[in-house]
This record gives C-alpha cells, sequence and structure tokens, in this order.
C-alpha cells in the first residue's frame, strides 16, 4: 500500500470503527472501500492544511492485527474506541499493546464518548494509563466544567473528533508536500500583530517626547554652567590682579598647563546620572530572558529545535503533544506571564512550520511594561 495510514478500531459493538471515518469525512455515506487485508478496509483522506497537502488511508479494523508486513509498515496512527463504564471494553484496548509495539504507530489515541471520576474506568486510572503507555485521551462529548466556562484560556482546549483531526494534521506524515509562503489566517495572530504595532507606536511616542524633555533640561544646565563659569573667571581676575614675578596665571580658577580639564559639578552630577542610567539598564534582564525563564529546561529544549530548521521531523509534532502540558502550566502563571508563554510557543510554531521571520518580526519584542520587573 503506497500511501500512509490511520488505524482506527473499537473495543465495543456500541461504535463501529468507521463511525471514526465518517466523522473525518464529514459524511453519512462512506464511499467504496479498499480492502487492505482480509480484516481491513481503507479509504482514501487528501489532508490540505495551510501548509501542507497528504493523501493518507483511513483505515478500520473489526479484530486485532497487524496485517501483512506492508501495511505494518505504512501505519502511523492509531486510534481506538473504549467505554469507560464497562471495564472489559478498557481490558480488550490492553490487548491490542503485543500488536502495537510490532506496528509502532507514532501516533496513539485512546477515545470514548466522555470520561468522569465515577464510571468503572475512572477519569484518573484511564488518563494515567495513558500517560504510561503514550497515549492521549479524547472525549468525543466531553462534560462541561461550568465553573471553568468563565475563566480566561488563552490555550483554548480543542476536544472531540476536532481534537483526532487536529493530532492527524500535526503529524509529519512521509508523502506531505509543503506549500509556499502559507498565509497567517489565524485571528490569533493577527490580535498579536495589531497589539504589537499599537504598543510600538506608544513607545515612539513616549521615547520622543522624554528625549524632548531631556535636550530642554540639558540645554537649561548648560546655561547655567557657562553663566557660573564666567563669573568665577571674572572674580578670579578681580582677586589675582594682574600676574607678576613667577607666579602662573590663573585662567578661571585653575593653573594654566595644568592638563585638567574644568568640570563643573552639574556636569559631574549629569555624568553619574549617565553612568547610573547605564547601570541600571544593564542589570535588567532581557525580554527574551524573562521569557525563557518562564519554560522549564524541557520545554526551552523543544522550543529551541523547533526554531532550528535541522531540529527534526519529530518536533513539530511533539509540541502539539505537549500543548496540554503547557496549557496546564500557564493557568497558573500571572496575566502578563501567561501572554508570554503563548506568545514564545506561537513564534516557534510559527518558525517550525518555515514562516517567514519578517511577518512576525514583532512578536518576538514584547513591550517592558508587559515584562515583571
Amino acid at each position: 500500500m503506497a500511501a500512509p495510514c490511520a488505524l482506527f478500531a473499537s473495543c465495543t459493538s456500541a461504535f463501529a470503527p468507521d463511525e471514526f471515518v465518517k466523522l473525518i469525512l464529514g459524511t453519512e455515506n462512506l464511499p467504496t472501500a479498499q480492502h487492505v487485508t482480509e480484516s481491513v478496509k481503507a479509504y482514501d483522506w487528501h489532508i490540505d492544511t495551510k501548509y501542507y497537502t497528504a493523501d493518507v488511508n483511513l483505515c478500520t479494523s473489526l479484530s486485532r492485527t497487524i496485517g501483512n508486513q506492508e501495511f505494518a509498515t505504512s501505519v502511523q496512527a492509531f486510534i481506538v474506541y473504549f467505554d469507560p463504564k464497562q471495564e472489559s471494553t478498557f481490558e480488550l484496548v490492553k490487548a491490542w499493546m503485543p500488536y502495537l509495539e510490532q506496528i509502532e504507530p507514532e501516533i496513539l489515541i485512546l477515545v470514548c464518548n466522555n470520561s468522569s471520576h465515577t464510571d468503572a474506568v475512572g477519569r484518573i486510572s484511564a488518563q494515567q494509563w495513558c500517560i504510561d503507555n503514550g497515549f492521549e485521551l479524547v472525549e468525543l462529548n466531553p462534560e462541561v466544567d461550568n465553573e471553568d466556562e468563565d475563566l480566561e484560556d488563552d490555550f483554548v482546549e480543542t476536544t472531540g473528533i476536532k481534537r483526532i483531526i487536529q493530532a492527524l494534521h500535526a503529524h509529519t506524515w512521509p508523502n506531505l508536500i509543503l506549500k509556499q509562503n502559507p498565509v497567517i489566517g489565524s485571528p490569533y495572530y493577527r490580535q498579536l500583530l495589531k497589539e504589537e504595532s499599537e504598543l510600538k507606536a506608544n513607545e515612539v511616542k513616549s521615547n520622543s517626547k522624554d528625549s524632548c524633555d531631556n535636550e530642554t533640561v540639558s540645554n537649561n544646565d548648560s546655561e547655567k554652567s557657562g553663566t557660573g563659569s564666567h563669573s568665577e573667571g571674572e572674580s578670579g581676575h578681580s582677586a589675582q590682579g594682574a600676574p607678576d614675578g613667577g607666579e602662573e596665571p590663573v585662567v578661571d580658577g585653575a593653573p594654566e598647563g595644568d592638563g585638567a580639564p574644568v568640570v563643573s559639578e552639574t556636569e559631574e552630577a549629569s555624568t553619574d546620572k549617565a553612568e547610573g542610567g547605564k547601570k541600571t539598564k544593564k542589570e535588567k534582564p532581557c525580554k527574551d530572558e524573562i521569557i525563557d525563564n518562564l519554560l522549564p529546561d524541557d520545554d526551552m529544549a523543544l522550543l529551541a529545535s523547533l526554531g532550528n530548521e535541522d531540529g527534526g521531523e519529530e518536533s513539530f509534532e511533539e509540541m502539539f503533544e505537549k500543548l496540554r502540558v503547557m496549557k496546564e502550566k500557564a493557568e497558573v502563571m500571572p496575566m502578563d506571564q501567561r501572554r508570554a508563554y503563548a506568545e514564545k510557543i506561537a513564534v516557534s510554531f510559527w518558525k517550525a512550520i518555515g514562516g517567514d521571520d519578517d511577518e512576525i518580526q514583532g512578536l518576538e519584542d514584547l513591550e517592558d511594561e508587559l515584562m515583571p520587573s
């Protein structure tokens, strides 16, 4: 079989594997299937995203099997359905593990209608098993927590069949064809660009005003300093009188030929102030360091690999799989740090799919007032 495939299975008669295909293709009537092996059927699926296109086979099986060698090699994803209210269906899922060890699919998803703590297979138990075995738990119709409905969330969690499609789209299919110069169509990106533009405009105005104020103060100080020096010079000449004998003439209170420039107290204060300002600016951590400090070492390594053209084919998919964990980390951060965290991830994703740096040039320079002191 030439095209790579995703294998769908079910451990309960209440949900047939073909239901997955209907939901993904968005149709009630399935097209004609290809018979890969005696127990495996395949349906064509053309993936067309903003970034790439690929032709994939959506395969279904009613029994545990790895098919033939060609089929086993082509399986890139395994999605299986079970009923948390029936522990026997969960045991059937576990019975797939020896077969999966032979197939070694990169995407593993455990699906149910919804999961709760009171089920025969509790939510925590199912999630822990998924973590231990490299699966992701997806609920087709998750129960909505009313307490969290009104909370602002920078990372909107995708659930149901959309999450399954999202995971398949995020996979690096061996036959994908990248598109050239993808267009930024996400409202999130457009809003970030708009806010960044407004912040930079305000910064320019603020810097311009500060520059004018500093120039005015500097001119006033220079005028006062010049007047004071002139008065001191006149007073010095009056007190010393004309030079006579071996005494050196005094000019503005300093002996001629001394070599030390005359520095007024105002100029010294100005110099100290300028030097102090530089030190304060140097001691303040840069914006990139502040954002990076928000991320643990494993996330930093993953973001670095995404920004690197030679980061490997698995980094992009790995980032998508870790979004849920990153979301949980962001929820405990203050609002300004959550925004910085979200922006860092967004920029890394853009670089990972080969986006032009010029199109996101403003996103990496967060404003000082948004950074924690």
